[in-house]
């Protein structure tokens, strides 16, 4: 554990420096200010004894005192009976086995547990007044000395403190850091593979699986795309050659239902043809899905006349819906409309809505369609029904990738919304606006609204 073993001894060194630091600052600290407080108790026993203290001492001993500052209190004490005539002073400061003390030596005296600190001045060779005896009370361990080297020692260890931070946890965290951004960015293009490593721990280690990992990751990428692109490709080969075939059959089923039939007989050549239209667009659908996926932009085509591919088309899909009982109108303004689009994909989309129309239209439903100049230099193209609709919850969904009403499940289970959402997508990408909403007579109503592109041409043949 390489990092591990480098963290710890960063830390256990940082945290050994501290306690040394802080514990050096507040021993002298309160070294300090026990020396002074017991030089300023010596040199006020000094005062006092040089000068008028012991005669008042010796006035009336029995009730004499003097307090020092820090909560101080000095009684004399006779040297020759080893006892203070004061009642309340404390017993003989001096052990049994002390030296003898000098006239003017003073000492500086533990005691037990009972009292703090002791200094004894030997102010006579005899008498009531012959040792004076200063006698600190008991300070517990948060006294001023202990609290002041508590501060001491904070303030000394928050140095350290932050020196640690900046030589262990600040190193450690941008390398973290690095380190997720990394992870996020595994298998995209934003990845940057790690720089070289000279220390060789465990996140450097993490670090180079994360590479070779990404390494897979985009080679495992780059294989499915080119399995996609081919996948695609054949889709589009085979879409593109089953248009033949489709056509062929769909006119002949066509052709069949004009012959006089029995009724089963039309019956199944009108659900033939139904499964021929609903099989053509879906394979003309998925080509042009697969294209889209891709990224191709329809709208990178020159101008074509929307008035003619709307007359096109309504041409096209009118037989079809005249034999499943369906009125289908259109009306187009005489002058061109011409708009940028590829003519195969804005046909498309064209077809998908009228034939979801029909599709889920019964006998005797009408759809129009219309197309009109609009304010602003822009088209307007509606398609409405007359069928059940959808209800409003439902409208803000038409055109999402597999999705699909309740209703119209019912009606048909085929299909999965590929139309509609094939639809939006190619309105979004010429930059047009596609809108569900409700008919007037009831049903569904489609508007795709856009810019109109000035090419000056005449309109070209529906044909």
């Amino acid at each position: 554990m390489t990092l591990f073993r480098r963290l710890s001894v960063r830390v256990l060194i940082t945290a050994l420096l501290a306690v040394a630091l802080g514990l050096s600052c507040a021993a002298a600290s309160v070294g300090v200010l026990l020396r002074k407080g017991q030089h300023s108790t010596a040199e006020a026993l000094r005062i006092w004894a040089t000068h008028t203290g012991p005669k008042w001492c010796e006035q009336a001993p029995e009730s004499w005192s003097f307090r020092l500052g820090g909560g101080a209190r000095a009684f004399a004490y006779d040297v020759s009976s080893r006892s203070s005539r004061n009642p309340d002073a404390d017993p003989w400061p001096l052990a049994s086995g002390a030296p003898p003390v000098h006239v003017g030596d003073t000492l500086a005296l533990g005691r037990n547990a009972e009292h703090g600190r002791v200094l004894a001045l030997r102010a006579r060779e005899s008498g009531p007044c012959s040792l004076i005896a200063a006698t600190y009370p008991k300070e517990s361990w948060l006294g001023t000395p202990a609290r002041v080297g508590i501060a001491v020692f904070l303030l000394a260890s928050l140095p350290s403190a932050l020196f640690g931070f900046v030589a262990v946890m600040r190193p450690l965290g941008r390398r973290v850091q690095a380190l997720s951004r990394s992870a996020a960015a595994m298998g995209s293009s934003r990845y940057q593979p790690a720089a070289a490593r000279a220390s060789g721990d465990e996140l450097d280690a993490i670090h180079a699986s994360m590479d070779r990992a990404h390494a897979r990751i985009l080679q495992d990428q780059e294989r499915l795309a080119d399995r996609l692109k081919t996948l695609r490709q054949h889709l589009t080969n085979v879409a593109h050659d089953l248009r033949t075939p489709l056509a062929s059959l769909q006119a002949q089923v066509e052709e069949a239902l004009d012959t006089s039939l029995a009724p089963e007989a039309l019956a199944a050549l009108q659900g033939a043809l139904r499964d021929c239209v609903y099989v053509g667009g879906l394979t003309e659908n998925l080509r042009l899905q697969s294209q889209l996926e891709e990224g191709w932009n329809p709208a990178r085509a020159p101008a074509l006349d929307l008035a003619a591919t709307v007359m096109r088309t309504a041409q096209r899909l009118e037989h079809y819906a005249k034999r499943r009982g369906i009125s289908l109108n259109h009306a187009v303004p005489e002058a061109r409309v011409a708009v940028v689009c590829d003519p195969f994909a804005c046909e498309q989309t064209l077809s998908n809505i009228v034939e979801n129309a029909i599709a889920h239209l019964g006998p005797s439903g009408q759809i129009g369609i219309l197309l009109d100049h609009a304010a602003n230099g822009t088209f307007k193209l509606t398609i409405a029904d007359d069928g059940e609709g959808v209800g409003f919850a439902a409208l803000n969904r038409l055109g999402e990738r597999a999705f699909r009403t309740d209703e119209a499940r019912a009606r048909d289970p085929r299909g999965s919304g590929l139309g509609l959402a094939i639809a939006r997508t190619v309105c979004e990408r010429c930059g047009w606006q596609l809108a569900f909403g409700h008919a007037e007579a009831g049903g569904l109503q489609v508007e795709i609204t856009g810019p109109i592109a000035s090419d000056g041409r005449e309109r070209e043949s529906p044909c």
